[in-house]
């Protein structure tokens, strides 16, 4: 534990994600599942939008997974935010 930090964990109990998957389910437009059954639904935006939001809070994201069993998902932040200077602002 690291009193620096606030993490905030999210498990779920659906299929899991492949072991080659797992580094990329933070980049756009990445989608899990399988296009066989139809199963693939939504933008592929979610999970870069929450690493994207946690980078500009200069925390992380991650996800640990097992097939057949689920997943977990990581945010973790700085409890003290960091001053941003004004070009950082407004990229």
């Amino acid at each position: 534990m690291n009193p620096e930090n606030v993490v905030f964990e999210i498990q779920d109990h659906g299929p899991g994600i492949a072991p080659l998957d797992i580094d990329k389910i933070f980049d756009k437009f990445s989608r899990n599942g399988s296009k066989d059954n139809g199963a693939l639904k939504g933008s592929g935006l979610g999970l870069s939008i929450v690493k994207s939001i946690a980078e500009r809070h200069h925390g992380k994201v991650w996800a640990v997974s097992t097939l057949g069993k689920g997943s977990t998902f990581f945010l973790q932040v700085p409890i003290t935010q960091i001053a941003r200077t004004e070009k950082e602002i407004a990229s």
